[in-house]
């Protein structure tokens, strides 16, 4: 399969960096225990080591609100995921149990505070891109059954089918969702080259450590950025 981003992009976001750990051959029914804890344990350690005054000004937040601004998207009605994620967690919540894989994912995207998704690989037909939207392309989103479709301008992530991700990593659809039989997958992480670049290689190899730990699977990492902009993987 291709990963591609396309070169419009970069006019928006010279700097963006897109991480892809795949994992083939996992067991998403295995591990539910201990990635219930691990999740929990990172909510909790966020919440001892970072207060929100600290994280409305971090570097990893005040970044993609930026971003988010340059395609026309505002960050306060659209929050970029993990941004969402970790309000959610430093206002007192707690996210819910999903499925293992996404509570590790989930975790990553706390730990680190860097945008962190996760795609079924075995339903993404043809290509897998992100470009800017032409307005009115076909999103349906988690647990929803109607399209509710991207507005002109926005960054999205698509196949031949329709979008999985709207607004860079705002929100992903019901189509391409984890779920317990789930066997084989790709991740994407976001961010920019001088922000948290090392923050991702970082989290992508903390990831990749506890989902095959804990799910199995065969791991691979690729990145993408204005210098490698098109990828071909071993997928299946």
């Amino acid at each position: 399969m291709k990963f591609v981003i396309e070169n419009e992009v970069f006019e928006l976001l010279p700097d963006l960096v897109i991480g892809i750990p795949l994992i083939k051959g996992f067991d998403n029914t295995k591990g539910k225990d201990n990635a219930v804890k691990f999740l929990r344990n990172t909510e909790a350690t966020l919440r001892e080591t970072m207060t929100l005054d600290q994280f409305w000004q971090d570097q990893r937040i005040t970044s993609y609100g930026d971003a988010f601004k340059k395609f026309g998207t505002d960050p306060e009605i659209r929050r970029p995921a993990h941004i969402a994620l970790a309000k959610r967690i430093l206002e007192g919540g707690h996210l819910p149990d999903i499925n293992p894989i996404v509570n590790i994912y989930n975790a990553i995207s706390l730990k680190h505070l860097t945008p962190f998704g996760g795609e079924n690989l075995d339903v993404l037909k043809g290509d897998f891109r992100l470009f800017i939207a032409k307005g009115g392309e076909q999103w349906i989103p988690i647990g929803g059954d109607k399209a509710k479709p991207a507005l002109k301008g926005e960054l999205v992530w698509g196949d031949d089918i329709d979008l999985s991700t709207r607004a860079l990593n705002w929100r992903q659809c019901e189509r391409t969702k984890m779920t317990d039989k789930t066997k084989n997958g790709f991740f994407v992480m976001d961010g920019f080259v001088d922000v948290n670049k090392q923050v991702m290689e970082e989290a992508s190899k903390e990831f990749i450590a506890v989902a095959t730990q804990l799910c199995g699977g065969e791991a691979s990492m690729y990145w993408m950025d204005r210098e490698n902009c098109a990828i071909i993987t071993n997928s299946l």
